[in-house]
């Protein structure tokens, strides 16, 4: 992946499916390269929930949060989409809760990097323009 990322500074590499199971390595990827970013649909709702957990912990090890976006991966059934908005919003609750609990975050700073991860990062990446609606939470 090297060779082609360095070959092609100007173009946005969007690494998908958590790039799973080499999560760890898309990281790493994702924090070297200024034009890396890293996806973490995919494992949502097809790992168990410890897998999830791993998955996010894995991504939150390097990737910097705000080239981290998250997509419900969905598809063949509509509840897909929906088992996986569920999963993936729990999931990143319990890994950030966990790290503010042991002072590793501010609850400010896991609020910024869940609202980054499942929406501002996309909408700036691919130039989508929304406008976010706080009136739906």
């Amino acid at each position: 992946m090297q060779p082609i990322i360095e070959a092609y500074p100007d173009t946005s590499i969007v690494l998908l499916h958590s790039s799973y199971p080499y999560t760890r390595e898309a990281g790493y990827l994702t924090s070297v390269y200024k034009n890396v970013y890293l996806d973490f649909g995919e494992v949502f709702p097809f790992l168990s929930g410890d897998g999830q957990r791993a998955v996010i912990r894995q991504v939150l090890e390097l990737a910097p949060t705000n080239k981290i976006l998250w997509s419900t991966d969905g598809h063949w059934w509509p509840e897909s989409y929906y088992l996986a908005s569920v999963q993936a919003r729990y999931a990143l609750y319990e890994v950030l809760s966990d790290s503010v609990r042991r002072d590793e975050l501010k609850k400010e700073q896991a609020i910024e990097i869940v609202q980054n991860a499942l929406f501002h990062n996309a909408n700036r990446i691919y130039n989508l323009g929304l406008e976010p609606n706080s009136n739906i939470l």
